[in-house]
């Protein structure tokens, strides 16, 4: 059969606003994560917040990338706890988070 949308629904997109590697280098063997949402990272979007042990990634992220306009932030424990990479702000992409958060990481912000 055929199927026809309203008018007036759009259909809701899915926007890949990150990507969080096991390995460093953005290296895909080992495993990775696409973080999603529904928008693009804006000032008046809310958070994309990610436990990571609940997804099998709890300590072992060494490199990201975000995307559609967005930045991204490391925590050492769940619920965006402890120590953070970077420090303030956020990165776009990291190619190795380095000794302070490699395999460390249990929660990212992705904004």
């Amino acid at each position: 059969g055929t199927t026809t949308a309203r008018g007036d629904v759009t259909p809701m997109a899915v926007v890949i606003v990150g990507k969080l590697y096991d390995n460093a280098n953005y290296d895909e063997s080992a495993g990775y994560l696409e973080v999603q949402s529904n928008a693009l990272c804006a000032s008046s979007r809310t958070d994309v917040n990610v436990s990571l042990g609940t997804l099998g990634l709890d300590n072992r992220i060494s490199s990201f990338k975000a995307f559609a306009n967005c930045g991204a932030k490391l925590f050492e424990n769940n619920y965006y706890g402890g120590s953070a990479y970077p420090g303030s702000g956020f990165y776009i992409q990291s190619s190795n988070v380095g000794v302070a958060m490699n395999d460390r990481a249990s929660s990212v912000q992705v904004s």
